[in-house]
């Protein structure tokens, strides 16, 4: 059975992308993101692949994000944190037709997990190429 790294990074670029609006300063204080990229990182790698990580000032600055690495196939697939009711990035994501992963309790129709899930529960969520499937 592939690993849940493997299963998300199955369109081509190798690499999933996580961007964080917020001062690099904090994610040293920030216990929950050291251990989310510490565990996509041993996740990832152990498949050969990588996590391109991006810090921010805001959600403006991480739609751009999204925008370019949409527009210039750099990942197969995101990992989006910290959403927000009526959330611009949910659509952004769905226009560029980007496999998104939502960290989070909120109910969407996509795959999402919890700050309790680990990254093997994430087994059953594989990207195709305008979206996502389970099973």
């Amino acid at each position: 059975m592939a690993t849940p790294a493997a299963t998300l990074t199955a369109a081509g670029a190798d690499a999933i992308g996580l961007v964080l609006a917020r001062p690099a300063r904090l994610l040293r204080l920030e216990p929950f993101f050291k251990e989310l990229i510490g565990g996509m990182e041993e996740a990832l790698s152990s498949a050969d692949r990588s996590l391109l990580l991006h810090v921010v000032p805001d959600h403006d600055a991480e739609i751009a994000a999204y925008r370019r690495w949409g527009q210039g196939h750099r990942v197969d697939a995101v990992v989006l944190v910290n959403l927000v009711d009526a959330d611009p990035r949910l659509a952004v994501l769905r226009e560029l037709a980007i496999p998104t992963v939502v960290v989070g309790g909120r109910e969407l129709a996509l795959p999402s997990c919890s700050t309790t899930t680990s990254w093997p529960s994430l087994r059953s969520v594989s990207p195709t190429r305008r979206g996502w499937r389970s099973g």
